[in-house]
Parts: structure tokens; sequence; C-alpha cells
């Protein structure tokens, strides 16, 4: 560091002087009279010493004599801004019009969440305008939920009683992490659990909508599927087309047009109810009964499905032997211990409904006969690899649960891995809709107790759906998946 009048240099020094020793008084006295060889001369800067009074800090002086100039000219800037000298002015002389305007469109800023820029396919919407127009019985009536302006003239020019749907929006606090949490008070130690509102749609004119059309936001980001009023537009569109009336003996629910280029929420409209497709338009015909019932749940895992208490309620089933406990074997025969306890704390719990082991070559005959002995029904499976698992790890096999969507003899199956031990009755689970689970950790469900629903999946359905709309979605623990997209695919059971 070279000293100079008092000043200290960071980072310039002059080629004459050396820095580790102080300068001659001779030097020193010829740079004070500006002796032009000298660099001192040249460099020598500028104090305001002279214009602070005597005995103040000059360090400190400067920092405050910096802030203070900065602070007065920013002031200047702000009295001199524009905005705020012609302001008054310019909200003074808006017209009307500019004013509605302005609301427009900070409303629309506000909707941003719910606008799609996807163009929409008119030939495609007009395919499926027609196949509905052949199963119905004429006079369509129509409800449009989430159309622009000019979209809206296009759908009256289709079918001219097409009347748009009025939905409020989603407060704007509300996020996934509100419906989908880690964690709730599932045991009520502190308080019930209760999910965020989400505004229903406006009611629908007496019998109902025959055709509900919407059209759903996707950015095509990561994680799209987790969006709020992506959400909220298909539980509407869901409930308008559950609110038709069944007069005639009308057991469907009303046609549903998705206009996406995402995919649909696919608990909610079930490949099995697709109608057809046509690039981004999505037609389906569900059914009344299951929309209803998927309806009344919760609209996430914010709050249990079926509360604690509910287990020890008295369960009554209209078809008992279409119910099935299942657990799956393969690749370690250790677990065939634990699948002959699992089977005897089933039937000591009080169920008296079939149990299903599927098992693949690796488990010994002595290990099926023990099996059979403690009341498991045994059918011989091929194991399926997780492509995604390494070798040998725990999870290599765990893929073979898809074979449970086989037991297509039975209404409903209760999963349980083989190591589990069931302490109480567990028979209301089977009313449950698929895919309900209990969380394991983020938005991951846990694989090891849920409730599927075989016999109404047609053949392939299920697992093509799910391998061509999520093929990013990688298995943690078994064949834990993701929280549905669209949010309704995963319902939170009671932990058993």
């Amino acid at each position: 560091m070279l000293k100079i009048f008092g000043f200290k240099m960071g980072g310039f020094a002059c080629a004459h002087a050396e820095k580790r020793h102080r300068l001659d008084r001779t030097l020193n006295g010829l740079s004070k009279k500006g002796y032009v060889g000298s660099c001192y001369a040249k460099y020598k800067p500028f104090s305001f010493s002279a214009l602070l009074p005597q005995g103040l800090s000059g360090k400190m002086m400067y920092v405050k004599l910096v802030l203070l100039i900065l602070m007065c000219g920013s002031f200047m800037g702000l009295l001199h801004s524009p905005s705020i000298h012609h302001g008054g002015d310019q909200r003074s002389t808006q017209s009307p019009e500019m004013s509605t305007a302005m609301r427009t469109s900070d409303a629309d800023e506000l909707d941003s969440g719910y606008t799609s820029d996807l163009r929409v396919d008119w030939s495609s919407v007009s395919m499926a305008v027609q196949r509905v127009a052949r199963e119905g019985d004429g006079g369509l009536r129509v409800g449009i939920l989430n159309f622009d302006g000019d979209e809206m003239d296009q759908w009256r020019t289709l079918l001219p009683a097409a009347s748009a749907v009025h939905l409020d929006r989603v407060a704007g606090n509300v996020t996934w992490a509100h419906l989908y949490p880690e964690w709730i008070d599932e045991e009520e130690l502190y308080h019930a659990p209760v999910c965020p509102d989400l505004p229903e749609p406006a009611s629908a004119p007496e019998g109902g909508y025959d055709v509900v059309a919407v059209k759903l936001p996707c950015s095509g980001a990561a994680g799209w599927s987790k969006d709020v009023p992506r959400l909220h537009l298909q539980l509407a569109a869901a409930r308008l087309a559950a609110g038709r009336s069944e007069d005639r003996g009308r057991r469907a629910a009303a046609h549903v047009i998705v206009v996406s280029r995402c995919f649909p929420a696919p608990n909610l409209f079930s490949c099995k109810h697709e109608v057809m497709r046509d690039g981004d338009v999505w037609l389906y015909r569900p059914d009344m009964g299951e929309l209803r019932q998927k309806l009344a749940l919760p609209v996430g895992s914010c709050r249990l499905a079926m509360p604690l208490r509910a287990l020890g309620e008295a369960y009554v089933s209209a078809a008992p032997r279409r119910e099935a406990y299942a657990t799956i074997l393969h690749s370690e025969q250790l677990y065939a211990c634990g699948a002959m306890v699992a089977a005897q704390s089933i039937r000591m719990a009080g169920s008296d409904r079939d149990m299903v082991a599927l098992v693949d070559e690796t488990i010994s005959e002595r290990h099926r006969s023990a099996l059979e002995a403690a009341g498991w029904k045994v059918r011989t499976i091929r194991r399926i690899r997780n492509p995604r698992a390494s070798r040998d790890a725990y999870n290599e096999w765990n893929y073979s649960k898809f074979w449970l969507w086989t037991l297509t003899e039975y209404r409903r199956v209760v999963f349980l891995d083989a190591d589990l031990l069931v302490q109480r009755p567990m028979e209301p689970l089977f009313a449950m809709p698929e895919v309900s689970a209990t969380g394991n950790h983020g938005t991951v469900f846990n694989s090891g107790v849920m409730v599927v629903d075989p016999a109404t999946a047609p053949s392939g359905c299920s697992w093509t759906t799910s391998a061509t709309s999520s093929p990013t979605t990688a298995a943690t623990r078994g064949t834990s998946t993701r929280s549905s997209p669209g949010g309704t695919a995963c319902r939170r059971a009671p932990t058993t």
C-alpha cells in the first residue's frame, strides 16, 4: 500500500516508487512543489479535508457525505418523475372506457393461471360434437367453461344453445402444497384437517347440461400437473357433468369435451370412459354414480378421505364375494412367512373376504403349500422389473404389482405388503375408489397399502395411460408414484 499525503491508495502505484519504503525528504519536498518528473504531482488526489470541520473523523465524514449526496439525488429524481408529476392529470382525464380496459387488464393478469394460449382445433371439436349429437336425442344443452369471447362465438356456430358458465377463481394464496400437504393431523389430536375452498361453478339450468366443454391451461413445464387452476377447472367440469338429471333412465353423466395440450386428470376422466380423442381434444362419457362418488371426496390429501373413526363403523357390502385382499411375493421366499402371519391377522380382525397371493417362480412349492394352508389363494405370475431400479435393489421387481389389475373377478382389491399386520377391521376401505392410499413422503404415496379397482379397467387402458402421460414418473419406494396428474388419482386413506 502506498501512503501519500495521509491517504491510502489501493491498487495503484507509480513506477518510480517503492511500496515498502518511505520516500526521502528531498523527493517528498519536490513533489509538494509540483516537480514535473514526480508522479505525485500528476496523480495527487483531491481532498475534501479542507471543507470539513476541524476535529472530525475524515473517513466517517466521507461516508456520510456520499450517502447524503445519494439521498438528495434520489429525492430530486422522485420529485421530477413523470408518473408522480403527471399522475393526477392522467387519472383525472382518462375516459371511462380506459378505466374499464385497465380493470379488465388487471383482472386478466389476476386470472392468468386460468388462461390457455392453446389454439383450438375446431375441426376436432366439430368431430366430438358430431359424436355427441349421434348419441343424443336433439336439443343439446351445452355448458362452456374457460373459453374466451371469440371462442364462444365459434361454439355458438356449432351449438346455438351453448352458454358460458361462470366460475369464480380460487384465492391467489392457495397453492398445491395446501391441497397436498406432506402431513396432516390424521388423529385430530389438535384440530380436524381442512381443505382450501374451491368455488363451484354457477348452477346449471334445470335438468343439467348434456355437454360440458372446458379448456385447460398447461404450461408444458415440469410440474404442469400440479396446477391449482387446472385442477379447479376439471373439478368444475366434473361437477357440471354429474349434475345432469337422471330422468328417462339416464345413468351416464353429461359428455365432457376437454381441450388441452396436456393429459386430463385420469381419475376424474378415466380412459375407460373415453369416447374419442383427436389431437388436443378429448371426449368423455363418465359414469354418473362413479363421478359423484369421486366428487364427494376431499379435493386433495389435505383431509382424510375416510376419517380414522370410520374404520370402526359397521360396513355392509352388496357384493362381498367381489372384494378381496391381495399380496405379492417375488424374488424372496423369506416374505412367505410374513404373508402367513398377515393372513392370520386379517382373519383375527374379523374379515372373511378372499385373500389372493400372487407369487413368481422363485417361491418354492413348499412355501406355496404353506400359503394355501394359511388361507391364501395362490396364483403364479411373471415378475416385472422396474427399469429405474439398480440391480439386486429391494425394489428391482416391484413393478410386479401391476398384476393386481388382472384380478378382474373382483370389484375392489385392498393390497397389503406381505410384512404388514392388520390390527382392526378394514372392510370400509372396499367402499373407496381407486387409487386410495396413505402418504409416504412429499407427493409420493405408499403403495404398501392401497385400494385398486381391477374389475372395470379395460385391458391395458390404465397402464397405457400412465405410461404415455407420465413418462418421467420415477419409482422410489416399491411402485409408489406421484400423486395424480390433476390431483385426484390418489386419495389419502387412513393408516391401518
